[in-house]
């Protein structure tokens, strides 16, 4: 899972960075504008986990891996041709999403593997997610001066359409349940 997890991170992190330098200098975005590009996204990434969970109790952990890995490379093609920064933030909600779906189950995979030891995992899982977050951002920098940024969106979408296939694959191999168990609302004590 942490492969699978690193990969994705990466990648997203490079969109990200991508994204960031695109805005400043293909559009001359300020700071404060190239905020507002990225503000739908971070508020969909924040409010959608608890609704996108009940999609996950019916499809399955690992058809969600897929789908929101397959959504976020397409919005990371998508913008390789984006033409305005309206159309930009509409693209990042779409990562946004992605990512509402596949953090939480990352964390739940992690969580369930280490039952004896979520503290450490968790720790380790944050830990190598920070690191390849530093490496996606360094190879989207050294890309996006050496090729073209359409280059750039490309080789970060199919590195998170790596994590539709790593996904999966991670979950079914530490043996997690893939349809996680309904959590029972708490029962008010007297």
């Amino acid at each position: 899972m942490l492969i699978a997890s690193a990969t994705t991170t990466a990648a997203e992190a490079a969109v990200s960075i991508l994204l960031l330098l695109h805005l400043q200098r293909g559009f001359g975005l300020g700071v404060i504008e190239a905020a507002y590009v990225f503000l739908p996204g971070a508020i969909a990434l924040m409010v959608l986990p608890p609704l996108l969970h009940k999609v996950v109790l019916r499809a399955g952990r690992r058809r969600a891996v897929i789908a929101a890995s397959v959504f976020s490379a397409i919005f990371a093609v998508s913008l390789a041709w984006a033409a305005s920064p309206v159309l930009i933030s509409v693209l990042w909600i779409l990562s946004g999403v992605a990512w509402a779906v596949l953090m939480p189950i990352e964390q739940a995979v992690v969580a369930e593997a280490a039952p004896d030891s979520v503290g450490t995992a968790m720790g380790v899982y944050t830990a190598v997610g920070l690191l390849s977050g530093a490496v996606g951002a360094i190879a989207a920098g050294v890309l996006y001066e050496f090729s073209s940024w359409q280059a750039a969106c490309l080789v970060s979408a199919a590195l998170i359409l790596c994590g539709a296939v790593l996904g999966p694959w991670a979950i079914r191999r530490l043996g997690v349940a893939d349809v996680p168990a309904e959590e029972s609302p708490a029962v008010p004590g007297p």
